[in-house]
């Protein structure tokens, strides 16, 4: 129900869109269907942000089952990052969603926890944002993170177009 009413909200701005990005839109909501009961589960101050957070992990979830076998999405150093006092906020930023992640299924919660761990590269620039609003910061570090993927493999996706071209030619 707290979807439908925040879809209603968006008409507005879905009505401004082109025919092709209503269709994109619409599918990008019907996303945020799918984890409705951990968008409720997840207790937020706004509709939009359980919502928002439903899309963004449905897309880290295509993401990440396209990429399986193929290649990591980043690679660990090892090296042991300190945490400063303000990192503390952000780790109870991050912890505030584990309400949505206890509502997703066993090996979807795996997944969840594994988009929010990536999260912890970009805490210089999430401290830079500031508060009040870390939830803002936390939902453009997972859009960054997936843009630098999407970049990455339409890379990978032309170059291997353009290899298949030049085998054809010869």
């Amino acid at each position: 129900m707290a979807e439908a009413q925040e879809v209603v909200e968006w008409k507005a701005f879905r009505r401004s869109l082109s025919k092709q990005d209503r269709v994109v839109f619409d599918s990008m909501l019907d996303m945020a269907k799918l984890y409705a009961s951990a968008s409720s589960a997840a207790l937020r101050t706004s509709r939009f942000e359980g919502m928002a957070m439903a899309m963004i992990f449905h897309h880290y979830r295509t993401l990440a089952h396209s990429m399986k076998g193929i290649t990591r999405i980043r690679q660990d150093d090892g090296e042991e990052k300190r945490l400063t006092l303000f990192d503390a906020e952000i780790i109870e930023e991050l912890d505030s969603w584990r309400r949505f992640a206890g509502a997703l299924r066993a090996e979807d919660r795996e997944l969840f926890d594994e988009m929010l761990k990536l999260c912890y590269e970009y805490f210089p620039a999430i401290q830079a944002k500031g508060t009040p609003y870390l939830s803002d910061a936390l939902f453009m570090s997972l859009l960054l993170i997936q843009h630098k993927t999407i970049t990455r493999l339409a890379g990978e996706v032309e170059k291997m177009k353009a290899e298949r071209g030049a085998g054809l030619a010869t």
